[in-house]
């Protein structure tokens, strides 16, 4: 039984890292094509572009933290994910603060620094 949840769990990585490429890849070909169809303002369309590619960098390794919390939660460890994401949320806020207005020894990047912050934080 043990085996089969290990073959599961590894089939499912190996999925989302599949899937979590090609989607990287069509986001970073379409996001400006994506920003104009859902209406979005002119002026904020490259700025937004910019925002979706630092984000989708990320994005696999993102996808990787919510299958494996998907598969601590099917093995009954529910509490793992849940205060990993709150520890992952708090670090998001501060980094938001932080790489915005350039706190510290942290230059300030503006929109780039949430952008930067999630990808780091939610990897």
């Amino acid at each position: 039984m043990l085996n089969a949840a290990c073959e599961a769990a590894g089939q499912a990585l190996l999925l989302e890292v599949g899937v979590g490429i090609l989607l990287t890849a069509a986001g970073l070909i379409f996001s400006r094509d994506l920003l104009y169809l859902l209406g979005t303002p002119t002026e904020m369309i490259n700025p937004g572009v910019r925002y979706i590619k630092i984000t989708l960098y990320f994005g696999v390794f993102r996808l990787v933290s919510f299958v494996g919390a998907s598969i601590l939660g099917a093995g009954g460890d529910t509490r793992t994910p849940m205060w990993a994401t709150g520890f992952m949320n708090v670090l998001h806020a501060l980094g938001d603060w932080v790489l915005i207005f350039g706190i510290g020894p942290f230059l300030e990047m503006g929109l780039d620094g949430p952008a930067l912050a999630i990808g780091l934080w939610f990897s």
